[in-house]
């Protein structure tokens, strides 16, 4: 485990206690509690909102809300698979 040393104000210092103390536990597993439910929340939100996805970005740019409607080609039949099997001569 990392050590991480933070200064807290006497007001914040106190809450952080009287809170520790009701959950019956101590201020530094209070405050790893708090720290742990702020990253959580980071890690579980993306960094760019919907606007910054990829396909979103394209559709805001290239789709029908600017007069642009593409459709997709049709796909080829897939071609078959190589055989590797050694055949006998």
């Amino acid at each position: 485990m990392m050590n991480l040393n933070v200064s807290f104000d006497e007001d914040m210092y106190r809450e952080i206690q009287r809170r520790a103390r009701k959950d019956h536990i101590s201020a530094a597993n209070e405050i790893r509690k708090i720290v742990s439910q702020v990253v959580k929340v980071s890690v579980d939100t993306p960094i760019f909102p919907s606007p910054f996805r990829m396909g979103d970005l394209f559709a805001e740019y290239f789709g029908p809300k600017n007069g642009i409607h593409l459709e997709l080609p049709e796909r080829p039949k897939p071609h078959e698979p190589m055989d590797f099997s050694e055949k006998e001569k």
